[in-house]
């Protein structure tokens, strides 16, 4: 990255302006690593009418359907599913250091109490973390949960 020094005469006084600053900013924007993940449902759980977590393992459950093999891309949002069914979601925590990612279905027409509901019934989680070479992804959808890990695909 070239860091070029730009001089300003600002009140009779020389101020230096350090690009620097600029790469700093920058710096931390691109630690931000967008990718688009490929992912493979490996577990899927389920609230049982007696309250208790019920694991699923049924290949024709709808999460499985919908998600194993989805495509999920973390800059745009959009999550293709494996029929190829494509759908766009609202990005609501983009990446960090630690490159975790919240989509949540994006609600256009709802307010501010009502996207806050759809965000604790539905959403999407990415997790790219550094130290961890494992990406995971963690689906809910109302009383169902769907895992597993995911591969980059660009």
């Amino acid at each position: 990255m070239d860091v070029k020094v730009a001089s300003v005469r600002c009140g009779g006084r020389l101020v230096v302006a350090l690009a620097a600053l600029c790469a700093v900013a920058s710096s931390t924007a691109s630690a931000q690593e967008h990718k688009t993940y490929r992912c493979k449902v490996t577990d899927v759980v389920t609230l049982a009418e007696d309250g208790r977590l019920r694991s699923d393992d049924n290949p024709r459950d709808l999460m499985r359907q919908l998600y194993d093999g989805a495509i999920i891309d973390t800059l745009t949002g959009a999550v293709t599913n494996r029929d190829g069914a494509r759908s766009v979601w609202k990005i609501v925590k983009k990446g960090s250091v630690a490159n975790d990612y919240i989509l949540i279905p994006d609600a256009i027409m709802l307010d501010a109490n009502d996207l806050a509901v759809v965000a604790a019934t539905d959403f999407i989680r990415v997790r790219a973390w550094k130290e961890n070479p494992t990406v995971r992804f963690l689906v809910f959808q109302l009383s169902t949960m769907a895992s597993g890990p995911c591969a980059v695909v660009r």
